[in-house]
Parts: structure tokens; C-alpha cells; sequence
């Protein structure tokens, strides 16, 4: 059985030696980097199952709640998911297209907690080709949708 491949990413060598100590046993680690930047880079390279990461570092300067991933981030991050080994890859709708709004509140039990209205018609987001080929193109990549003849 193939272990899991990881990518490490710290800007603190020792946290990055500790982390590497402890998840050798179980994971096969394909890399570990220093910053935002090669953290990135790698993880478009080598494609990890799994990545730990610092989210302050140079050249990355941790999640704003606040703010939208910008579309570099946001493609690899679906990019990675699309090419994951497991059969099934589930990517929250919002995430595929860009959108902040949120499905639930965290700790919120009511009514009306987990009802969601995408920003779009369906007809709306079929029409816009940029997001469509964007998708269609990171899923064909990734292995989970064959090119079209």
C-alpha cells in the first residue's frame, strides 16, 4: 500500500525538521519548504495529497475571513483537489466559483442555518465561458473529466 505523499511548509526549520520527524512514520514526504512562494510553486509541482502549512510566513500572510482567495490560489487550490488519487473529489460550489458567501454558520442551529442561494442562475453560469473552461480545463488536467474529441 503506497502511504499518502505530504508537503511541509514552515518558515522555522525547526518546526519543519519536528513536523518531518514526526510525520515520516505515516506519510511520504515529497518536500518541505521555507515560504508562501515555494509552497505554492511545490504544491503545483508535486501535487501532495496532503500539505501543512504555516499560514504566516513570508510570501504568504495568512487567510483575511474577509477576503477572497485571489483566482491564482483558488485554481491550485481545485487544481489539487481535481488531481487527488481518491475516486471522489467533492468542491463546494461556492469555492469553484469564486463566491464568499457561507452555506451554515458555524456553532448555529435554526432554520434557517445551511440554506444557500447561488449568486447566479444556472443558465447565468453556463453562459459565462471564462468559468466554464477554467473548470472544464482544471477538471480535464486533473484526470477527473476526459478531453473532449
Amino acid at each position: 500500500m503506497t502511504r499518502p505523499t505530504i508537503l511541509l511548509a514552515d518558515d522555522h526549520t525547526i518546526v519543519l525538521e519536528g513536523l518531518a520527524g514526526l510525520l515520516r512514520t505515516e506519510f511520504s514526504l515529497v518536500g518541505a519548504v521555507p515560504d508562501g512562494d515555494r509552497l505554492l510553486a511545490e504544491a503545483q509541482r508535486l501535487r501532495p495529497d496532503v500539505i501543512v502549512t504555516d499560514m504566516t510566513m513570508p510570501g504568504l500572510s495568512g487567510i483575511d475571513p474577509n477576503q477572497p482567495f485571489d483566482a491564482r490560489v483558488r485554481d491550485l487550490l481545485l487544481a489539487a483537489l481535481y488531481s487527488a488519487p481518491s475516486t471522489l473529489s467533492l468542491i463546494p460550489f461556492q469555492d469553484a466559483i469564486g463566491t464568499r458567501e457561507r452555506i451554515n454558520v458555524p456553532g448555529t442551529v435554526n432554520d434557517t442555518n445551511w440554506r444557500y442561494r447561488i449568486p447566479r442562475t444556472v443558465d447565468d453560469l453556463l453562459a459565462d465561458d471564462a468559468d466554464t473552461d477554467r473548470l472544464r480545463r482544471l477538471a480535464t488536467d486533473g484526470g477527473r473529466l476526459e478531453t473532449p474529441r
